[in-house]
């Protein structure tokens, strides 16, 4: 009888052994699997110890103490798996996660060793097997409640040879040519040119198999996340403006800025502007979860046009609205103003911004309110799209701080630096007093900038905010200014920070390619933007 039961005693340590392991192969959470593989390391070191002090003269206390411990390490181990299996299951309705033969036998395992302890009266063998019985009944009503959801795992190969993936029934066909009645974000039919570049309006739009298309590239990556049976991911604020830059550039290599003055507003995280074009179940799955941009109130808006226009052009105040959309990854248009046309002043516009300057932000979800001076659309993008604090925190004291550094930007360097670029660049006549008195007030504000990043690395709340980005756009213009950095090296490394930033870049490109940047590059494309604004104040004075 006593070698019977120290074979069963084995047997059921080789059981739990297996039982254990199975869970993990099983399992499909990395936390699941880190867990339970960490405690049960910690059972068997605690057990290796156990198995020497029988062999060694160690007191029976010291021995219990040590048995003890593993055992209940060993027991943790054993219920961490599957217990976090069942709150998974739980949260996601889904019972993929549990293997039904393990489930079972689990459960007949628990009964026969509950009866097991109860026959020779040892409740640290019934008690334990009562917890797992919990577990596994719990693991079984489980599975009858919730369905399970097969998963399909095609590689990135397979995917391409073989096409989109078939959409859970009813299927929804796949549909390439691309229009603005299928492709909402495409501009209006009314647009002069197509967005992808066929003339017209209303002109089918088809893509073309060039690996450079964005397009291309959100389809490879929807028929991706739609192989995996629609497992969502997190991506990081930092990731998702990665892959925002890539696809907008790739968006102006492939297609270039179009000759009405329309500029598509460029594709945020992954794939979540692609939605409306797509079959709406693959659409759902490619979504990729993160905090923000895909889960802010603009995600809410009608399938058939963006939320947002913004009117401007390429200058500081232009980059104050184009940035922080950028950042946030709003869905929006863009309508370039051509200043050397003073279409600002046109009536059309007035009716806007009666102010006749840029940039201009229309709400069309607001029955198309009109937001004008760039300071306002910062703030207003703050309040309506940015609910997690992104670029302006919620806490009242460190938005009062952030707005005190946006009120610095634009009463202080704004105005100054402006007037300094009109008698350093633009003006007919030049006078030394005006230029020296705007060149050395900017020169000043940049002083407070430099002193201020010397013991801070942002200008508030301790992180990147609209205010940073307000006194970007005009301290990157230094040099058309005529005011140096060389002497400022805290303000020269916060500039090139936040140059780097994949939504900055993309934004400094908005209506237009970056105009700082090639006229650095190009004298004579520097030279030309003089001439124009210079004959633009002529016929301004004209008028």
């Amino acid at each position: 009888m006593q070698a019977c039961l120290q074979l069963a005693e084995a047997g059921r340590g080789d059981c739990r052994l297996w039982l254990t392991l199975s869970t993990i192969v099983h399992a499909t959470s990395k936390v699941q699997n880190t867990m339970t593989a960490c405690v049960m390391a910690v059972a068997m070191y605690y057990s290796t110890i156990a198995l020497i002090t029988t062999q060694l003269d160690v007191p029976h206390e010291t021995k219990a103490t040590i048995w003890g411990t593993a055992g209940g390490v060993a027991l943790i181990a054993y219920y961490s798996a599957p217990l976090t299996t069942l709150i998974k299951v739980i949260r996601r309705r889904d019972s993929s996660s549990l293997y039904p033969p393990l489930c079972i036998m689990n459960f007949v395992n628990m009964l026969l060793w509950i009866n097991y302890g109860i026959a020779i009266h040892n409740p640290f063998i019934w008690v334990p097997e009562c917890v797992g019985a919990v577990l596994s009944t719990t693991a079984l009503v489980l599975l009858l409640i919730f369905p399970r959801r097969e998963r399909r795992a095609r590689s990135n190969s397979a995917i391409l040879e073989s096409g989109p993936a078939q959409a859970d029934p009813p299927a929804v066909p796949w549909q390439p040519p691309l229009n603005a009645s299928n492709a909402p974000w495409l501009p209006p039919a009314q647009a002069e040119v197509c967005a992808l570049g066929v003339e017209g309006p209303g002109e089918v739009c088809t893509v073309q198999s060039n690996p450079a298309s964005v397009l291309d590239v959100m389809r490879e990556q929807v028929e991706f996340f739609k192989a995996w049976g629609g497992r969502t991911q997190h991506v990081g604020n930092d990731d998702l403006r990665r892959r925002h830059f890539g696809h907008a550039k790739m968006l102006r290599r492939a297609h270039g800025t179009r000759e009405d003055g329309m500029h598509h507003a460029m594709p945020p995280a992954g794939v979540s502007r692609m939605r409306s074009s797509l079959p709406a179940q693959v659409a759902r799955r490619a979504t990729t979860r993160a905090k923000s941009p895909s889960t802010h109130p603009m995600r809410a808006m009608a399938s058939g046009g963006k939320p947002f226009t913004l009117y401007t052009a390429g200058t500081p105040n232009g980059w104050k609205a184009s940035i922080p959309l950028e950042e946030l990854g709003v869905p929006h248009n863009v309508r370039a103003i051509s200043l050397s046309k003073n279409e600002q002043k046109e009536d059309w516009f007035l009716r806007i911004n009666p102010n006749g300057r840029i940039p201009a932000l229309v709400d069309h979800e607001a029955g198309d309110l009109a937001i004008f001076e760039s300071g306002a659309i910062m703030w207003y993008l703050a309040e309506k799209a940015d609910p997690n604090g992104l670029l302006a925190p919620k806490d009242l004291s460190k938005k009062a701080e952030v707005m005190s550094w946006l009120m610095f930007q634009m009463g202080g360097v704004g105005p100054m630096q402006g007037q300094a670029n009109h008698f350093n660049r633009y003006a007919p006549e030049k006078i030394p007093y005006a230029i020296n008195r705007y060149v050395n007030e900017t020169n000043r504000l940049y002083e407070v900038l430099e002193k201020h990043l010397a013991n801070h690395e942002w200008l508030a709340a301790d992180q990147y905010t609209i205010a940073d980005i307000a006194n970007f756009c005009w301290v990157y213009s230094h040099d058309w200014a005529g005011v140096s950095l060389d002497d400022k090296p805290h303000l020269k490394a916060w500039l090139e920070k936040i140059e780097k930033r994949p939504a900055v870049q993309c934004g400094l490109d908005v209506p237009e390619p970056n105009m700082v940047k090639k006229a650095k590059e190009d004298p004579e494309f520097a030279k030309q933007k003089i001439q124009e604004a210079q004959a633009m104040m002529v016929s301004t004075q004209k008028k």
